[in-house]
């Protein structure tokens, strides 16, 4: 997801998920850094603020993103489990992408 790119599409974004691990950790990680402060550090989400993970996945998706911060990647059993998440925020993830947002969070290009 190279932050020069402003044309990324959900099924593009889609295909990342399921073809690369690489690229789920780097959609963990901008989904993360997506969360406020005060989410991060509690490892839940604010009510309707619509940016970052909703309140059912807050917890787990939090821990595996600080979890796997020092590794820059997933195991094989937490890249199945944060892609199946992660689909049902492709919306947030098309912006983050169009946005130069990705490659800003994760220190990445490409």
């Amino acid at each position: 997801m190279a932050s020069t790119r402003t044309d990324w599409t959900r099924a593009e974004i889609l295909a990342g998920l399921h073809e690369s691990p690489a690229f789920v950790y780097r959609a963990l990680q901008i989904m993360y850094a997506r969360q406020t402060d005060d989410e991060q550090a509690a490892g839940v989400t604010a009510p309707d603020n619509g940016v970052g993970f909703n309140g059912t996945d807050a917890e787990f998706l939090s821990s595996v993103a600080e979890r796997s911060k020092p590794y820059g990647k997933l195991t094989t059993r937490q890249c199945d489990a944060v892609r199946r998440a992660l689909v049902k925020y492709v919306g947030q993830l098309v912006a983050a992408a169009n946005s130069g947002e990705i490659a800003a969070a994760t220190g990445q290009e490409g």
